[in-house]
């Protein structure tokens, strides 16, 4: 199957085959790992044949494709690509299949169907593995697991694992939610860490790669300029979705709650907004939003809408700062079991596997309140703030 990017990827490519890489100091204000290793590329990959794990979200400071910059660049070697879940163009749902980039012509490889972990056979004759793809933050979003995988594989077959980092959208900072149990280990969530983890995913593989055991000759192409504060639109970096849902850094921002009810008989996509409304047909969003209102839950308020048939509340973040994704989806859900006991259906498995742990849903269903379970994840919390400071790469 072909892979037919835009027309414009062409002919920014034909360009770029005979530009010279951009100088460092004509890049906007945080840099990301693919501008800053054009700018001055680490000698393990110059002249190397590399494979490159890649979506659409991984671009340079002018939107320009990391395919496209690699495989212009002369100084590299591109020589295959690795697509993950929703595929090279980010705009995929179900499996991905093997294929062909029609402008670059070369290879890409699905790590996302019948094998998410590439075989060795995948990494014969490459001198390197490189990974890009904007994270938005959450546990649960699958590109970590990917890049655990890979990262395996390049172990096993003792080749670089280089990851071009860019940034975490929702800051670096706060961490929210309770820690994967090991036993619900799964492609949605690989390794122990808190829903909202607060770190990039060059920060993440070092993680990974040391307090988790991979041991993959690692290194990291940082980011410029960035601090842990930051959210994405205080970059002036250009965001592209990562994946077909994720369209806005707000998008992002209320993932890692919100996408709770995916496990659940409630709708988080309505309309073309996904995840800033919640309803269903048998919801009233009216007495939804009042009894959410009553919460009085930090940096978010709700209103009720209607659409067609489904009716509910848009979730309105106020306060990003103060906003608390993981305790707001928590008690949205706890309100739709209070109003509607009989309606609300909870799949165990995923749910437990999004939350990262069963007791959550079991007091939920118990009906204990949401206060009181997200308390107890906190010292959870705390301690994983501790263990990660080690691998933090930005202050």
């Amino acid at each position: 199957m072909a892979f037919n990017p835009p027309r414009w990827r062409a002919l920014v490519l034909a360009v770029l085959l005979v530009a010279a890489p951009l100088p460092a100091h004509a890049q906007e204000p945080v840099l990301s790992g693919i501008d800053v290793l054009l700018a001055d590329p680490p000698q393990a990959l110059v002249g190397k044949r590399i494979g490159l794990i890649t979506n659409r979200s991984a671009v340079d400071a002018k939107g320009v494709s990391d395919i496209d910059r690699l495989y212009a660049d002369k100084r590299f070697k591109l020589v295959r690509l690795f697509a993950p879940e929703h595929g090279l163009r980010a705009d995929r749902q179900g499996d991905i299949v093997d294929g062909k980039d029609t402008v670059t012509g070369l290879a890409v490889m699905s790590l996302y169907g019948s094998l998410k972990k590439p075989t060795r056979a995948m990494l014969e004759g490459l001198d390197a593995l490189v990974f890009d793809i904007q994270d938005v933050g959450a546990r649960f979003y699958t590109y970590h697991s990917t890049m655990a995988l890979a990262m395996q594989t390049a172990k096993e077959v003792g080749i670089p694992f280089v990851v071009l980092d860019r940034p975490n959208p929702i800051n670096g900072k706060a961490v929210e939610g309770a820690v994967l149990d090991p036993k619900l280990a799964s492609f949605v969530g690989y390794y122990p860490i808190p829903v909202r983890h607060g770190m990039t995913m060059g920060e993440l593989a070092k993680l990974y790669n040391e307090a988790f055991g991979i041991g993959a000759s690692l290194s990291v192409v940082p980011l410029r300029n960035w601090e842990r504060g930051m959210w994405f639109d205080q970059t002036a970096l250009p965001w592209v979705n990562p994946s077909p849902a994720m369209k806005t850094p707000l998008t992002a921002t209320l993932y890692p709650g919100i996408c709770l009810f995916e496990a659940t008989n409630v709708d988080c996509r309505v309309g073309d907004r996904p995840f800033e409304k919640v309803g269903a047909s048998w919801i009233d969003g009216a007495a939804y939003a009042r009894a959410l209102s009553a919460h009085a839950l930090p940096g978010v308020k709700f209103a009720p809408f209607r659409e067609g048939t489904v009716s509910g509340v848009e979730v309105k973040v106020t306060d990003r700062e103060a906003f608390q994704a993981v305790k707001t989806g928590l008690v949205m859900i706890a309100e739709v079991r209070r109003l509607y006991p009989d309606r609300l259906r909870i799949e165990a498995k995923g749910f437990d596997r999004m939350t990262g742990a069963s007791w959550i849903r079991e007091k939920l269903l118990a009906g204990e309140a949401p206060a009181a379970i997200t308390a107890a994840w906190q010292d959870q919390t705390r301690a994983f703030e501790r263990d990660r400071a080690p691998y933090l790469l930005y202050r």
